[in-house]
């Protein structure tokens, strides 16, 4: 008989939305695929923005208020991107996954977006259809993997620009989700054939396929942590939402299933590994649910709902070591919703005003393990860490990891001659204002064109001083018999020489 459950940790924890860090007038897509659409780092929040093309809105994370309409944007895509990941290692670079079949890296300047950023730092081409889902490698830096509707991940050397691994594993049909394990030696994925997989990339051909779901519809999956569970949120042959856990070494069945509710809504899960709790909103709604999971069964314990602010359109986690530690802040979340993007902190409530140290054990430390090289060579090395201590709060502002460099490919043996050189990110900034300035001159000048020619209308509209006989037109509206400006002025001597049209060169 099992004996009585100990008390959950964390069961007091509480939501609030930060109504003063809110912004406002937030233009998110209106694309329904299950994305996320917003991403946050220590620097700044990347919202997917509506446009008849694919942008992203790039925000300073201290930003608050409204949004303005002209706000600059990263514009480099042709057509919508349906995901974005920031570098976990670079805060100034984005990845952006587009319909076009491409996936583009942006280096935001230092000082954040001033104008439109037209040009990406480099293109990673190979998916033959869109791509739809990106995911940074947790230790390696300037590794990739992501996920097109040809049903295949792709895993890339961005360092070299090249994609190293092409996994399909059996996909009948399209991944709806996937992601990397703790240790980066292994990915998970939720297919729409009810199958999930568990993929090492190394060796594509030892892929397990066990049974997750038994609805057609689509679900996520997810790697939780240092306990090295697998867990998917789907939906059960009653539509019930569920949460599975499978313990990697065996996966004939899932050891826990915690149903949820009978809603349909698709379901944005975060699991905060330092203190095993899980959070997830629900798409459309306002609630965000979060357990705290166990060792002991039933393994995940309800805790509580929060339920403020808009309906969820997505929702991007900040690093633990940049929240409030001294307000026992334990997560934070923003929430993008259909017009504003909310920040939405989870607190633990205490007495003492004193930093809580059994809050914040070590934390993974957002600097890279490994190199890309040594990865694809088969490096295996653990995450480095962070102490958080009371006052702490760390503001680095050099790049853990450096941007990849531009690799030009060799010119093929019979290169086409071009009549122009494709212009570089700094040149076309520089055709860009020149442009605009000749367009203000014309703009100008046909301001005064127009004005002199409503003068000359006027001037023939007006009677004459001794008419004689009515004036034939003749072709274009101008009379055959009217005066020459020096003859206008002998007429009129009240009209002054700056009046008159001056005669074109």
């Amino acid at each position: 008989m099992q004996g009585p459950h100990k008390p959950l940790r964390f069961r007091h924890i509480f939501g609030r939305v930060d109504a003063h860090d809110t912004i406002f007038d937030v233009h998110p897509t209106t694309s329904t695929l299950e994305s996320s659409f917003i991403k946050v780092n220590r620097k700044h929040i990347a919202v997917v923005w509506e446009s008849g093309f694919g942008s992203v809105a790039v925000l300073p994370r201290e930003f608050h208020g409204r949004c303005n309409a002209g706000l600059p944007t990263v514009q480099g895509n042709p057509r919508p991107i349906l995901d974005i990941e920031w570098n976990p290692f670079n805060e100034d670079l984005l990845y952006t996954g587009s319909e076009d079949t491409n996936i583009r890296l942006f280096q935001i300047p230092e000082e954040g977006l001033k104008q439109n950023l037209m040009t990406p730092l480099l293109t990673l081409s190979g998916h033959t259809r869109k791509v739809m889902e990106l995911h940074a490698h947790p230790l390696a830096a300037n590794v990739l993997a992501s996920v097109g509707m040809e049903n295949a991940i792709r895993v890339w050397d961005v360092d070299k620009q090249q994609n190293v691994y092409t996994l399909d594993c059996g996909h009948t049909d399209s991944v709806s989700s996937f992601g990397w394990s703790y240790d980066g030696q292994r990915l998970i994925s939720a297919c729409r054939d009810k199958k999930m997989r568990m993929i090492d990339p190394r060796a594509p051909e030892a892929v397990q396929t066990f049974d997750a779901q038994s609805s057609a519809k689509t679900g996520k999956c997810m790697w939780l942590g240092r306990r090295d569970w697998i867990a998917a949120f789907n939906f059960s042959k009653t539509s019930q939402r569920q949460i599975l856990l499978w313990d990697p070494r065996h996966l004939e069945a899932p050891f826990s299933q915690t149903v949820i509710d009978q809603t349909g809504s698709g379901m944005i899960p975060y699991y905060d590994e330092d203190l095993s709790c899980l959070y997830f909103g629900s798409r459309g709604e306002t609630q965000i649910r979060y357990y705290e999971l166990t060792d002991d069964a039933p393994f995940v314990h309800y805790t509580s709902t929060f339920a403020e602010g808009g309906a969820i359109r997505g929702l991007a986690p900040l690093h633990k070591k940049y929240i409030d530690h001294m307000g026992c802040e334990v997560t934070k979340l923003y929430k993008l919703t259909q017009t504003s993007v909310e920040t939405v902190s989870f607190v633990a409530p205490r007495r003492a005003d004193s930093f809580q140290e059994d809050l914040y054990p070590e934390t993974n430390d957002d600097v890279p393990a490994m190199t890309s090289a040594e990865y694809f060579a088969g490096a295996v090395k653990p995450h480095p860490t962070f102490k958080i201590t009371a006052g702490a709060v760390a503001k680095s502002t050099t790049p853990a990891a450096a941007a990849p460099k531009v690799v030009t490919p060799p010119p093929s043996a019979s290169p086409a001659p071009s009549s122009s050189p494709v212009p570089s990110g700094a040149r076309m900034s520089e055709l860009e204002q020149a442009l605009a300035a000749e367009r203000a001159k014309n703009a100008t000048l046909a301001a005064r064109v127009a004005e002199l020619e409503a003068k000359l209308a006027q001037m023939m509209a007006a009677p004459a001083a001794a008419p004689a006989s009515p004036v034939p037109a003749v072709e274009g509206g101008i009379p055959a018999s009217a005066p020459t400006p020096a003859a206008a002025d002998a007429v009129e001597p009240a009209a002054s020489p700056a009046e008159m049209p001056q005669p074109s060169a």
